[in-house]
């Protein structure tokens, strides 16, 4: 082995794009090297919807049994009238598969999926995770990558064989990226304990979608089913960049006042609302130069309408492996075929799922004819 191939691969971010990445990798023979600017893995965020495309791939990680535990297997995924609460149609998610050879629709805590990612991370020896590590820059040489990375008050100088941005959609890895664009929509989030629904709420284990114009609101389990996660998308004005802002429950009701007094109740049950602005990419961006490649929100974030966000993320680090394998990167031809093959056949994927979240989008906030 030459003293290049020994060389890291390095990865900017531990959120769900970087540690799937790292796993990916690391099953290949890859030794890698995550930073992570956080001086620890948060529990930012809220629910998160996994469909098979998503768990068949943690599977193939290691990462499903662990994550199954904190959990939950629902059965159907259920549309409903906002303001009657009427069942509009009931789409089968087939986890009734007794024996689970199949892989299965999970509905989860981000929390509890980055908890699992990093179990997996520290089971191999290929992944070492470095915290607080901020990424100030990068430079290529003609046989490997230079990143520059503070940690604390030291500035240390790592090289890699090349470098991959899972540090999301604010990325600046690539200053010529395009930047991701307000789509219109904000996102309010809350999590309430399952013991304090009321039992028409408490009761329902499967992912339930109110509909009305312009706005609807998600609920399903998490954690086991001890919590309930629920998220409603506002067509709002831009509030700004943060991922975790506390919202205004006047404000909320407003949006929702004309709504069925059973929603109405969730919405009020809590002031722990915060909210985020929903941007997404006008088209995927993945090669960010000669060694430098993007992934997940970094290259194409996109909204919750197809619920699909970690999935393609977690698709993308298996995509790029598998990818490596084939062509290697063992110099910069072979990382150049590498980037191009994974970039041609992952745009085509992120634009097909894109166009469906759009659909969904103009289907779930639709009136009159259209919306039937």
């Amino acid at each position: 082995m030459s003293a290049q191939e020994d060389l890291p691969i390095l990865i900017a971010g531990a959120g769900i794009a970087g540690l799937s990445c790292a796993l990916a990798m690391a099953k290949r023979g890859f030794k890698i090297l995550v930073f992570e600017k956080s001086d620890q893995i948060s529990e930012v965020g809220a629910g998160l919807q996994l469909a098979p495309n998503a768990t068949l791939l943690l599977d193939r990680l290691n990462v499903l049994e662990h994550l199954r535990s904190s959990s939950v297997e629902p059965n159907a995924i259920l549309l409903k009238d906002g303001r009657t609460n009427a069942t509009l149609t009931k789409m089968s998610l087939g986890n009734s598969d007794p024996d689970k050879k199949k892989p299965p629709y999970l509905v989860c805590h981000r929390a509890d999926l980055q908890r699992s990612l990093l179990l997996a991370c520290a089971q191999s020896p290929n992944i070492k995770i470095g915290l607080g590590a901020d990424l100030l820059s990068y430079k290529n040489h003609a046989s490997h990558i230079e990143a520059t990375i503070k940690l604390g008050s030291e500035t240390r100088h790592f090289k890699g064989q090349l470098l991959i941005g899972c540090d999301g959609v604010w990325s600046d890895i690539a200053p010529n990226r395009p930047k991701a664009e307000f789509s219109g929509f904000n996102a309010w989030r809350v999590t309430l304990k399952t013991n304090e629904l009321s039992p028409a709420l408490a009761n329902n284990t499967n992912v339930s979608a109110w509909l009305s114009r312009e706005t609807h609101l998600v609920s399903y389990p998490i954690c086991a089913g001890e919590k309930h996660n629920f998220v409603a998308i506002t067509h709002s004005p831009n509030r700004g960049h943060s991922w975790n802002e506390k919202g205004s429950k006047t404000a909320l009701l407003h949006e929702f006042a004309k709504w069925n007094p059973l929603i109405k109740s969730v919405l009020d049950a809590s002031s722990d609302w915060t909210y985020w602005p929903l941007y997404e990419m006008p088209k995927p961006y993945f090669i960010a130069g000669e060694r430098t490649i993007l992934l997940g929100d970094a290259a194409h974030a996109m909204t919750p309408f197809a619920a699909q966000g970690a999935a393609m993320a977690i698709e993308d680090a298996c995509a790029l492996a598998e990818a490596f394998s084939i062509h290697g990167i063992s110099d910069l031809m072979e990382i150049n075929r590498a980037f191009q093959a994974f970039s041609k056949v992952r745009s085509s994927r992120i634009e097909k799922v894109a166009k469906r979240g759009k659909l969904n989008r103009f289907a779930y906030h639709a009136s009159g004819p259209a919306a039937f």
